[in-house]
């Protein structure tokens, strides 16, 4: 099933001096197998929408519907086991390394399934499945975490999520940190993930994931959706209004369609994608 959320608010201290609207009247759709982009400009209520998605937060009002659960403002509708949407729904904060506590990184990574019902046979099966698909080797299984480099550690903790077999894998800004190299690893990483069936949403100020992965975005500002669309025609459009910037090879492409090549601008995510579409112009072989 896909995630609904239906007119919801959510407000930081309610009925006090400090009371913040973070949500106001959220209402979208994000279909099953998608590969969706949230974005917005810093404090724009980015991480407070999808912490709904795996009720970590309840809404203020309204409603989110994921997977058969359902999240509400109100107790009653509210669906009995709630926390048990969390088996669903992978939510990969910034900087999770900094959630690794296990004495071992296979202890760590089978702690979540064993926590969602696996046996301890089933969830270091899951383990060390989810640690393969990290990259991370059999050698590494009875070491510390702590004892890792931080791109290591980083990737420990996303098999951690890995390993309860998500259907919706959240992402929050998880390149922060780290080089081009490991930036690439981990949205490739992803990208195979999204591949096998997973739904991903990621949570991004860096426009160029936006390209080179995303199939549509929902762009946020103030608390509400300013746009939904898909990331051709959202930079096509002046999206410095909402503190977002045009990735750098999109704007090249546009500056040399406007010089007369007429290069398709949906076929373009990368250098390699640029240089074929060059060549086809040019009368070579693609």
């Amino acid at each position: 099933m896909p995630v609904k959320f239906t007119d919801v608010f959510y407000t930081y201290n309610p009925k006090t001096p400090l009371a913040s609207e973070a949500l106001n009247g959220i209402s979208f759709t994000i279909d099953d197998g998608s590969f969706t982009a949230l974005v917005g400009r810093t404090g724009c209520g980015k991480s407070t929408l999808v912490q709904h998605i795996n009720a970590l937060l309840n809404p203020s009002q309204g409603e989110v519907e994921v997977n058969g659960f359902l999240n509400a403002s109100d107790k009653k509708k509210r669906s009995k086991k709630l926390y048990q949407v969390r088996g669903v729904v992978g939510l990969v904060f910034q900087f999770p390394e900094y959630q690794l506590f296990e004495e071992t990184v296979e202890k760590d990574v089978a702690f979540a399934p064993k926590n969602f019902g696996m046996s301890p046979e089933e969830a270091l099966e899951a383990a060390h499945k989810a640690l393969a698909s990290v990259g991370i080797p059999e050698s590494y299984y009875q070491r510390s975490p702590f004892e890792l480099s931080g791109g290591e550690k980083r990737r420990v903790a996303i098999a951690g999520i890995l390993a309860v077999r998500p259907k919706i894998l959240v992402v929050d800004e998880p390149t922060a940190g780290l080089d081009p190299r490991g930036a690439k690893a981990m949205m490739d990483l992803f990208k195979k993930v999204h591949e096998e069936g997973t739904t991903v949403i990621l949570v991004t100020h860096d426009m160029n994931l936006v390209l080179n992965y995303a199939e549509r975005v929902i762009v946020m500002d103030h608390g509400k959706i300013a746009k939904i669309t898909d990331p051709v025609s959202l930079f096509q459009e002046d999206i410095e209004q909402y503190s977002l910037e045009t990735p750098l090879l999109y704007r090249f492409v546009k500056d040399l369609n406007a010089k007369g090549f007429s290069l398709p601008l949906e076929k373009i995510k990368d250098l390699e994608s640029l240089s074929r579409e060059l060549i086809a112009k040019k009368g070579g072989k693609k």
